[in-house]
């Protein structure tokens, strides 16, 4: 964060191809499902485990939120 209150973040493109979370958004092609049919049909394990799992983007978030063990109070 700036002196302004401005936060800066970098943010990268994934190709629908390779972006589960896509084909419950888009009109995507019969190729694409069947690239994903695995993880459609067992409820998406690799993207809950990406947000929700031990190093995921929910820990992250509250280790920056709130810190952590080597943060400085």
């Amino acid at each position: 964060m700036n002196s302004d209150g401005v936060v800066q973040r970098h943010v990268e493109k994934v190709r629908t191809e390779d972006n589960t979370a896509d084909i419950c958004t888009k009109n995507t092609d019969v190729k694409t499902f069947k690239y994903h049919e695995k993880e459609i049909d067992e409820r998406f394990p690799i993207l809950k485990k990406k947000v929700f799992g031990a190093g995921g983007i929910v820990e992250k978030l509250k280790q920056k939120r709130f810190g952590g063990m080597s943060s400085t109070v």
